[in-house]
């Protein structure tokens, strides 16, 4: 076999074209000098990752911005953009849409005249303004927002951290404005981590959304971080669950061709902006939430959006408790969502001990699928016949189950769960009658790995009772569950945090 340096340069070029892994790239460039030279790392480090957080870094994305307008190749080079400028003063809405907005940004349309402010601002290149006007519009952008989008790029660069730094909200607009045109230029973006998706990200988002597999955009999207976004105005921020549009956001890029998973920490659901998640519509896989504050409610709705889901973690805790609510989880209501995916779900780690609730919970009841049952509300999707019908699952034998999660053992594709043991096993208090859920039958035959929270040795009669008997007989009932934690070691649950005192950094 011919070595891979006397290839031709052609086909060398189209190799590194479908190298997607900069690790790969990096290996490869270090075989030889001509390898080497091609790849071309150092610029490729460069473009690698943009990130939009601060002054200093929007001046340097402006100028990456730039060269791609100037060399489109470059575009190729970017697989990573963090957009989560910190907040000065936070939008009346938390959504940046309107002209009020706007207006707050002390920004206006900007075509061939701007305003006093704008004058006395350093003036653009024609050339840099026409690459910058023709990538707004390739975006989709047209008229009043194609003239504010460039007037806020234009005018934003002019605004360096040296010159003594840009506002909180107009260093908003800047970062999203560019983030937005690297979203639209860059083809080969895996990842994106974001903070409160907003003009004119939120409207790009959108419109690529709608058109899912057949988008011309983020067809390479696969991993989307939704960060808690840091306000200037409040320095306990880490303390607190962070109030977060989170079923809106889902549906900003559920649809996309490669999107596989989505991961989020610190939040509570935004009331606000309440949105809801038609069934089986989502190409999202693989769902990671943690020191969540959530109902589980909106835990059910997330789970059933998936097409196929193959790993969920979700937990609830490592913050204070919010005012005036309280987060409860159904354990039935988990496990006949989850029930939709019982051939596909590999992994499960559920924490959420801590807000369990086994009685009728009102709020939840009022917010169930089926109380948003209205095609008005589904902007995004329609809902078919049968969209709501619940899956049938092991436990819908005559035994109830309404205190357990429920059996896993249709789960054919589970290798490792996690999972507390009052939610598994049901309350403690009911340890005089017959238990919910039977080790010997109700955990799923492929078991590898299985981690059980907040369980004492001896605490319970019939937690102790029934693990020793699945520790008794584990070879003959499971012979490929090889690790098992939370048995001889205690491993605690996640809790909310009620006062200082019980704050602790560790569980953030």
């Amino acid at each position: 076999m011919a070595p891979l340096d006397t290839l031709p340069h052609d086909i060398l070029i189209n190799i590194f074209q479908h190298l997607k892994s900069i690790h790969d790239l990096a290996a490869l460039s270090l075989q030889c000098r001509q390898l080497y030279d091609m790849v071309d790392m150092p610029t490729r480090a460069r473009f690698h990752r943009i990130c939009l957080r601060s002054d200093k870094q929007l001046d340097a994305a402006y100028l990456l911005l730039l060269e791609i307008l100037r060399k489109p190749r470059l575009a190729t080079y970017v697989q990573q953009i963090l957009i989560n400028m910190p907040y000065g003063e936070q939008d009346g809405d938390g959504n940046g849409n309107g002209q009020r907005d706007r207006d707050r940004a002390g920004l206006r349309f900007v075509g061939g005249n701007g305003g006093e402010e704008e004058e006395e601002e350093e003036e653009e290149e024609e050339e840099d303004v026409r690459l910058v006007r023709s990538a707004i519009q390739r975006a989709g952008f047209r008229g009043e927002d194609e003239e504010f989008i460039l007037g806020v790029v234009i005018r934003g660069k002019g605004e360096s951290c040296e010159d003594g730094g840009r506002s909180g909200i107009k260093a908003q607009y800047f970062a999203n404005a560019m983030g937005m045109l690297f979203l639209a230029l860059c083809p080969d973006i895996e990842v994106l981590r974001t903070g409160y998706v907003v003009y004119p990200v939120k409207q790009f988002l959108q419109a690529a959304n709608k058109q899912g597999a057949e988008s011309c955009y983020l067809r390479n999207l696969k991993e989307v971080l939704l960060l808690n976004t840091e306000d200037n105005s409040h320095d306990d921020g880490a303390r607190q669950f962070q109030k977060f549009p989170i079923l809106e956001s889902l549906k900003l890029f559920h649809r996309l061709l490669s999107m596989e998973s989505v991961s989020m920490d610190g939040k509570m659901l935004d009331l606000d902006s309440i949105s809801v998640l038609a069934p089986r519509k989502s190409n999202i896989s693989k769902i990671y939430i943690g020191h969540s504050h959530l109902d589980s409610c909106d835990i059910t709705l997330i789970i059933r959006h998936c097409k196929v889901l193959e790993e969920f973690k979700c937990g609830i805790g490592g913050r204070e408790r919010a005012a005036g609510h309280y987060p409860s989880t159904i354990p039935k209501h988990v496990g006949l969502a989850l029930a939709y995916h019982k051939s596909t779900l590999r992994v499960l780690d559920l924490d959420l001990d801590c807000a369990l609730f086994w009685g009728w919970n009102e709020d939840c009841e009022l917010r169930s699928p089926e109380y948003f049952y209205n095609e008005e509300l589904y902007d995004d999707s329609d809902v078919e016949e049968g969209d709501w019908d619940e899956p049938r699952k092991a436990h819908e034998d005559g035994v109830d189950h309404g205190g357990s999660i429920g059996s896993f053992r249709d789960f054919t594709a589970l290798t490792h769960l996690c999972i507390g043991i009052q939610m598994l096993l049901g309350p403690p208090e009911r340890s005089t009658q017959p238990p919910e859920f039977h080790f010997s039958y109700d955990l799923p035959h492929n078991l590898e790995f299985l981690c059980l929270r907040g369980y004492k040795q001896g605490e319970n009669e019939l937690y102790t009772r029934l693990v020793s008997e699945l520790m008794d007989n584990l070879q003959e009932l499971y012979p490929r569950l090889k690790t098992i934690q939370g048995v001889t070691e205690y491993i605690s649950n996640g809790k909310i945090l009620d006062n200082e005192g019980d704050y602790d950094e560790k569980m953030l």
